[in-house]
């Protein structure tokens, strides 16, 4: 099976999301699996020449939500090559990109949270809960 993997950034300082990206993708890929990932990071971006998986940096991405005007012509061109997408992460221009393009597709698509749905995050950060609630 190939999987592309679509996230925001690859950056480590990012955390949990990447982490859990980087390795379900070397799990897969030691069971046989294609694995690929789509970031909005920019192709010059340093942290990409030690990533252990390949990237396609469609970026340099506008602000933290990572709009890039690469995303959806790359998807035109390139999506059908793929047996399923996996969009990591909410809230940011990838998950809407990948909708926009992929919402009357064939190929399946889904939505990994990451945890970022949990009800601590918003009584936690209450100013980033409307933001969220907004954007949702």
């Amino acid at each position: 099976m190939k999987i592309l993997h679509l996230i925001r950034s690859v950056n480590p300082v990012g955390g949990g999301p990447i982490e859990g990206v980087k390795q379900l993708g070397l799990v897969n890929r030691h069971l046989g699996h294609e694995i690929e990932v789509a970031s909005l990071d920019a192709p010059s971006a340093e942290f990409l020449k030690t990533f252990p998986l390949p990237v396609h940096a469609l970026g340099p991405s506008w602000l933290k939500y990572g709009y890039s005007g690469r995303l959806l012509p790359w998807l035109r061109e390139n999506v059908a090559k793929y047996d399923i997408v996996i969009v990591n992460g909410l809230w940011q221009y990838h998950g809407l990109g990948v909708w926009r393009y992929m919402h009357n597709r064939d190929i399946p698509y889904v939505v990994y949270s990451h945890g970022m749905l949990d009800p601590w995050f918003n009584k936690t950060y209450p100013l980033k809960h409307l933001k969220k609630a907004l954007y949702w």
